[in-house]
């Protein structure tokens, strides 16, 4: 792999990491001593010192530091002993066993690939036939139909875990710790490799910054396989309480419940799906302990913030960050609680400690302060590479000319730099389209679209034709019943960008569908929108409203009654964990309430209106009425 000779970088933020944020909250700083220290070593020190406090708890259970240090020790034990050398593949829930393989598998020297239990099957089957792992862990309790029969298994039951001794050897720094698996811009699963090297300098800059402190409750929202591991690290390397809520099962209600009842400090979330937590009118009294939100994204709008503010309590501090999974923080700061400059977004921050970044025109030379140019990044602290069929290649990542061990990478993100230091964010290469000849950014529209106040989410993709490019939006709105018209969106649009960029098809939907990290599925909308493409500018309902209503209510219960508990508001059928038995059932109990016997040609993930709309189809189509008798009968067949 060749590399990239680059000048210009810029490296050291004008202000303190922690300006405008926590700078009275006492800490013990991450000093040089521990920069140099393994993870093991900083963890058995919080271990000795907060031994009897809560370590991580997930409604469930509750395990105190010296807990957490005794069964991590008898797992790393086990996994020396019995797992054969190389890479492991770990299938879990969130709960409070995740910490506990972490700090084992760390100590032994071995990879950890988490896969989250609850993501979709082919997600889980497609990263085990990609991981090259050496031996299966998997959580008592946790079924995985997998493609792997011959691997070796580790069953693990949390509460058979006792005592032991870490494995006596000296950690390899410059190997490979984990491995992370994002979607990917095709929707295919994508591995990362973290290494250990620049592991716990990357834990030192965010304790510095953030005064993480033994008094802190984090409270981990994210997918086990992406934001919701840094949480634990971060937790467990201080000596604070990691709250673990599975969101997706636990519902808002119950989010609201712990972050109040149980005072919870620190929250990283996404400002999309924060904005309509914050809106419930429990949401003051559930935060009014936090002391840092941490907003994730691309461009933060100034009214969120705006809006935030109004519900937290007067000491929080909002910190924004730009990072994407391979490089981690880009640009991050604290905004100034007097921030009042006149514009859409907010500056996205500045050079995060540990980066060097560099923002170059298209020829790759780095461009004046004050102009755009795409984003290059140069750290230790990165992900070390790709993991593609169990071993670790270049990815995307070039070496830097003079230091082999830090990483270049090119993100696709475009910045300008402000003349006091700070980076706004103009957009992404790879959601820019061209338009009538002219460039349009979708993350610009959807930030436009946003400004609507009758506009609750939105997400924007592009569909191409032979001569022309057609933009395309998907929202939500506050109030079904009275939706904005599509004329008004699109006078948003032009007002807050330009005429071109003003979308031509508006669909308004009951939920942004989303990825596990959170993120809209982009894959997916586009693939909706080649579908939608016949069907009129705007419906003046979301989808929903276009079916008949017992042909909608005969489904939700239906869902209802198959998932159970899984059943959440927005979430797709692979997404709450149902299954082609569960599919069945699904089928029949919708069969039974409507009196048709049904043939629904669903293919692949749907939501609960794209089976309704399937359903709907089918009996217009002229599907066979059950008679009485046959009626009796599907109610009490068995699947």
């Amino acid at each position: 792999m060749s590399t990239l000779p680059l000048d210009g970088w810029l490296t050291e933020p004008p202000v303190q990491p922690d300006a405008n944020g926590p700078e009275d909250v006492p800490f013990e700083p991450f000093d040089a001593r521990w920069m140099q220290a393994t993870p093991i070593e900083r963890f058995d020190y919080m271990a000795e010192r907060y031994a009897d406090r809560i370590a991580v708890d997930d409604g469930v259970t509750r395990l105190t530091y010296a807990q957490v240090a005794r069964k991590a020790r008898a797992l790393a034990q086990r996994i020396d002993a019995e797992a054969p050398p190389g890479p492991l593949v770990g299938v879990f829930r969130y709960t409070a066993l995740v910490p506990i393989v972490m700090m084992a598998a760390l100590a032994t020297g071995r990879t950890l690939i988490p896969v989250d239990a609850l993501h979709p099957q082919d997600r889980q089957q497609a990263i085990l036939r990609n991981a090259g792992a050496a031996a299966l862990l998997l959580q008592t309790g946790v079924e995985i139909d997998t493609v792997l029969p011959d691997l070796p298994r580790l069953d693990i039951d949390l509460n058979a875990l006792d005592d032991g001794e870490w494995p006596v050897g000296t950690l390899n720094m410059q190997g490979v710790a984990g491995i992370i698996y994002t979607s990917g811009s095709t929707g295919n699963p994508k591995g990362l490799a973290w290494g250990l090297a620049g592991f716990t300098p990357y834990i030192g800059t965010r304790t510095n910054t953030l005064h993480l402190n033994p008094d802190d409750r984090i409270i981990a929202l994210g997918s086990l396989s992406s934001a919701g591991l840094g949480d634990a690290v971060f937790a467990l390397m201080n000596g604070a309480t990691l709250r673990i809520v599975e969101i997706m099962q636990a519902g808002v209600g119950e989010l609201l419940r712990i972050m109040g009842e149980e005072k919870v400090t620190i929250l990283s979330f996404v400002p999309t799906i924060l904005r309509s937590i914050l809106q419930m009118d429990e949401a003051p009294a559930a935060f009014r302990h936090l002391r840092i939100l941490e907003l994730y994204g691309d461009a933060t709008l100034a009214n969120d913030v705006a809006f935030f503010r109004t519900k937290l309590p007067a000491d929080c501090h909002i910190r924004l960050v730009l990072g994407t999974m391979e490089s981690g923080e880009i640009f991050s700061w604290f905004v100034p609680k007097d921030w009042n400059e006149a514009a859409m977004t907010l500056p996205c921050g500045y050079v995060t400690p540990g980066r060097s970044v560099a923002v170059l025109d298209d020829e790759g030379r780095p461009t004046p302060v004050g102009e755009i140019g795409n984003v290059v990044i140069r750290s230790r602290q990165m992900a070390l590479g790709a993991w593609q069929d169990g071993r670790l290649t270049p990815g995307p990542f070039l070496t830097a000319p003079d230091d082999p061990e830090s990483r270049v990478y090119t993100p696709g993100d475009q910045v300008r730099i402000r003349h006091d230091g700070l980076a706004e964010f103009i957009g992404r290469v790879d959601r820019q389209v061209k338009v009538r000849g002219m460039r349009a950014d979708l993350g610009e529209i959807e930030a436009a679209l946003r400004q609507h106040p009758d506009v609750a989410d939105v997400a924007v993709v592009a569909v191409a034709h032979p001569d022309d490019t057609e933009i395309v939006a998907y929202i939500t709105v506050h109030r079904p019943d009275t939706p904005p018209s599509a004329s008004d969106l699109r006078a948003t649009v032009v007002a807050e960008t330009a005429e071109h960029m003003a979308p031509s098809r508006i669909f308004a939907l009951d939920a942004i569908p989303r990825l596990p990290n959170y993120k809209p599925d982009l894959v997916r909308l586009s693939q909706q929108a080649q579908r939608d493409l016949d069907r009129g500018v705007i419906p003046t309902r979301p989808a929903s409203q276009d079916l008949e209503p017992e042909v909608v209510s005969a489904v939700e219960q239906a869902w209802a009654a198959t998932l159970r508990d899984r059943a959440e508001p927005g979430l797709s059928w692979e997404s709450s964990g149902g299954d082609s038995l569960e599919e069945l059932q699904l089928i029949h109990r919708i069969e039974v309430a409507l009196g048709y016997e049904l043939n629904v040609p669903i293919e692949g993930d749907f939501t609960v209106i794209d089976l309704a709309r399937a359903v709907g189809d089918a009996i217009t189509a002229g599907a066979k009425p059950l008679s009485p008798d046959d009626r009796v009968a599907f109610q009490d067949l068995e699947i």
